[in-house]
């Protein structure tokens, strides 16, 4: 909490929303083509009388693969404005394309899946089990009953999937801390070089004298 008010005061309370238009802008194609994804496929494949696990995993991780693909870069744009503050959404992208290359942008895009593989495949098996589960013993499911179910699958899937999460941070900020460490080399460089020179001129000087 103290590093909260900390930061706040130093930075404002509107720089921990940095980076949220990129997210904003991605989430509405990568949730809308999941959303799709998922009602087709179970429109299709599941049965409304039983339940199946396997099925309910293979839906919910087949309708992650393009959410991935249009949120990874997104994701990644997001992390990287949050450390260059200074930097606007279109200079970081510019920068990323010179510097990296277009595949960066999915570089973190194996270790996001990763993360969201089991974590969409959680969510949605646990989710459509629980309201599964409550629909034999009530005739009609309220909202708060769908609220409880979503938060129960949220909440385990969370727990399963934090750890990843951590190291799809560590992909997608990587390259800046390594061109930090870069500047500090060539700044140590830099500043022996100068040392150097300056010692060098003091010898030729006491020489000519």
């Amino acid at each position: 909490i103290k590093e909260a008010i900390s930061f706040i005061r130093s930075n404002g309370l509107l720089s921990f929303y940095r980076g949220s238009g990129i997210i904003a802008f991605g989430c509405l194609p990568s949730h809308a083509i999941y959303f799709l994804n998922y009602e087709i496929l179970r429109k299709y494949f599941a049965n409304k009388d039983t339940f199946s696990v396997v099925l309910n995993m293979t839906i919910g991780a087949a309708s992650t693969i393009f959410h991935d693909l249009i949120m990874t870069p997104c994701d990644m744009l997001k992390q990287r404005s949050q450390i260059s503050p200074n930097k606007s959404i279109f200079s970081l992208i510019r920068e990323i394309r010179l510097n990296e290359g277009i595949k960066s942008f999915w570089r973190s895009f194996p270790v996001n899946f990763a993360n969201n593989l089991p974590n969409s495949m959680c969510i949605v098996s646990v989710n459509e089990g629980i309201k599964h589960f409550l629909k034999k013993r009530i005739e009609k499911l309220e909202l708060y009953h769908y609220f409880i179910c979503a938060g129960i699958a949220g909440s385990s899937a969370a727990i399963l999937t934090t750890p990843l999460d951590n190291v799809k941070t560590r992909l997608n900020t990587q390259t800046s801390q390594i061109e930090r460490l870069k500047q500090i080399k060539n700044a140590i460089a830099s500043s022996k070089k100068k040392t150097f020179n300056l010692t060098d001129i003091l010898h030729e000087n006491i020489l000519l004298s």
